[in-house]
C-alpha cells in the first residue's frame, strides 16, 4: 500500500518527447552528412570525403552518449574532463587492439568470415572495456564511480564506433561501396556504446557495492553485451553467404544499395532499440536522486541487489526497509 505521506512522481508518459531531444538530432545530422559524403565520395576519386563522414560519424555516435545525460546527471561526475579523456584514449585503444586481432590475426588463422563476425561481440566488447576496467581496478578512487564508468564506456565505445564506420566507409573497393557504407555506417556505429554501457553498468554497480571488481553480475552483464553484439553481426553472416564482404568488396548496382540500405539500417535500428531497453534495465539503478523527480517511470531505480554481499543482504533484511533501502547506493 502507498504511503500517503510520499508524494506521486509524475508518470512523464511523452511518446514523441525524443522530437525535442538535441540527442536525437545529432544523430538525424550524423546521418545525412555521412549519408551525404558518402555519395560525393561515390562519384569521385578524392579520400577528402572522408573528413566529413568523419564529422557525420562523430555526431551520431555523440548524440548516443548524450541521451542519456538528463538521466544520469554526468554533470555532477566528479574529475569529468579526466573520465571523458580516459575513454577517447580507451576507444582508440581499444580500436587498435581489435583491429590487429580481427584485421591480422584471423585472416592468419583462415577463419571462415561469418565466424569473424560471430567472434566480434567477445572481442570487441573486450576491447572498448579493458582499459577502463583496469582504470577500476588500479585508481578506483577516481574512476570507482558508476556513473563516472558508464560514461567512461559509453565514451570508448563511441570513439571505437566512429573508428569503425571510418574503417567500412573508406575500405570499399567495389563500385558504389562508399555510398552504400556512407547511408548504413551511422546506425549500424549506435550500437556500440549501448552494448558496451550494458556491461559497464553492472560491472561498476556491482563493484561499488562489493568492493570487488570481479561479479557475477558484471560477467553476466558482458556475456548480454557480447551476445547481442554477436548476434546483431553473425546476423549478416548469412546475407555474405558467410564467405566475404560483399557490400565492400564487390561492385554494386544502384538497386542493390538501396535494398541494402533500407535492409541494413532497419537491422540497425532494432538492434540499438533493443539494446537501449536492455541498457535501460540497467542503468536505471545509477539514476541520482536529483534526477528522479524528472525521471520517467522506467528510470526509477528498482533497487536491485546486484553486487550486494549476502551476508549484508541478511543483514539490512533484519533492519528497517526504509533505512536499509537507503544504503543501496
Amino acid at each position: 500500500m502507498a504511503d500517503p505521506a510520499v508524494p506521486t512522481l509524475p508518470a512523464h508518459c511523452r511518446p514523441l518527447e525524443f522530437l525535442t531531444r538535441p540527442w536525437f538530432w545529432l544523430i538525424v545530422a550524423g546521418v545525412v552528412i555521412t549519408a551525404a559524403a558518402g555519395a560525393m565520395w561515390n562519384s569521385g576519386e578524392s579520400a577528402w570525403w572522408i573528413a566529413p563522414v568523419a564529422v557525420g560519424l562523430i555526431l551520431a555516435l555523440s548524440g548516443i552518449v548524450l541521451l542519456f545525460r538528463p538521466r544520469l546527471r554526468f554533470a555532477e561526475v566528479a574529475h569529468l574532463p579526466v573520465i571523458i579523456g580516459a575513454g577517447v584514449v580507451s576507444g582508440l585503444i581499444g580500436l587498435a587492439v581489435a583491429f590487429l586481432l580481427e584485421g591480422k590475426l584471423e585472416p592468419h588463422l583462415r577463419m571462415p568470415f561469418a565466424l569473424d563476425l560471430w567472434l566480434s561481440g567477445p572481442i570487441e566488447e573486450t576491447c572498448k572495456i579493458a582499459v577502463p576496467v583496469l582504470l577500476l581496478v588500479f585508481a578506483r578512487k577516481r574512476f570507482g564511480d558508476p556513473r563516472a564508468g558508464v560514461l567512461m564506456v559509453l565514451v570508448s565505445a563511441a570513439v571505437f564506433g566512429v573508428g569503425e564506420g571510418l574503417q567500412y566507409v573508406n575500405g570499399g573497393s567495389g563500385a558504389n561501396s562508399h555510398l552504400l557504407q556512407g547511408l548504413v555506417r551511422p546506425l549500424a556505429e549506435i550500437s556500440h556504446p549501448l552494448w558496451t554501457a550494458i556491461a559497464a553498468g553492472a560491472i561498476w554497480l556491482a563493484a561499488h557495492r562489493s568492493g570487488r571488481v570481479l561479479t557475477w553480475a558484471g560477467l553476466v552483464g558482458w556475456l548480454v553485451a557480447a551476445g547481442l553484439h554477436s548476434l546483431h553481426d553473425g546476423l549478416f553472416s548469412w546475407n555474405e553467404g558467410g564467405t566475404q564482404n560483399d557490400t565492400t568488396d564487390h561492385d554494386l548496382s544502384m538497386s542493390d544499395v538501396v535494398v541494402s540500405a533500407i535492409g541494413g539500417n532497419i537491422i540497425s535500428i532494432i538492434a540499438a532499440v533493443f539494446a537501449f531497453l536492455v541498457l535501460r534495465h540497467v542503468l536505471r539503478e545509477l539514476t541520482p536522486p536529483t534526477a528522479i523527480d524528472t525521471a520517467p517511470r522506467s528510470w526509477r531505480p528498482w533497487l536491485a541487489l546486484w553486487g550486494v554481499p549476502a551476508a549484508t543482504r541478511e543483514r539490512w533484511a533484519s533492519e528497517d526497509p526504509v533505512s536499509s533501502s537507503s544504503r543501496m547506493e
